[in-house]
């Protein structure tokens, strides 16, 4: 029997805080320096409202792995899967370089994509997956 793995993190991260930050700096540099009109700055504000929304809710994304069944929750949002249930999981990375994790399920090979929000590294998560004997497929630059 392996000890419980968990993993925990605030929507409050110090990446969004600063990205926030950023963005909102070069707004204001677009306004004073080169007097943009206000509707593209509006538009080039849509990118980030995303991460605004994220530091004013501050959803916590959790993910916990024992023997017996894998547990994710984002915000409002749960998941569970049972151990016996998963095949294989697939760490397939994406174009943009991020990986997405998936559990692919015995039955009709049915996949159930993890949210990214909960997710540990990687390398983390594919150790704790290994530790309970579950296969791991690596997937370079998939598209799915």
């Amino acid at each position: 029997m392996t000890e419980p793995f968990t993993f925990e993190r605030s929507g409050r991260s110090s990446a969004a805080m600063l990205s926030v930050a950023a963005a909102m700096m070069i707004l204001i540099l677009l306004r004073i320096v080169f007097v943009a009109a206000w509707w593209l700055l509006a538009i080039l504000l849509i990118p980030v409202l995303p991460a605004i929304r994220d530091l004013i809710v501050d959803a916590p994304a959790s993910l916990s792995l024992d023997d017996e069944r894998l547990i994710w929750t984002t915000g409002n949002r749960t998941g569970m899967l049972e151990l016996a249930e998963i095949d294989h999981m697939r760490f397939d990375r994406r174009w943009d370089f991020s990986v997405r994790v998936t559990a692919v399920l015995k039955a009709h090979e049915k996949r159930v994509p993890l949210p990214e929000e909960c997710l540990p590294r990687r390398d983390v998560l594919a150790q704790a997956f290994e530790a309970r004997g579950m296969e791991i497929r690596r997937n370079p630059f998939s598209v799915l």
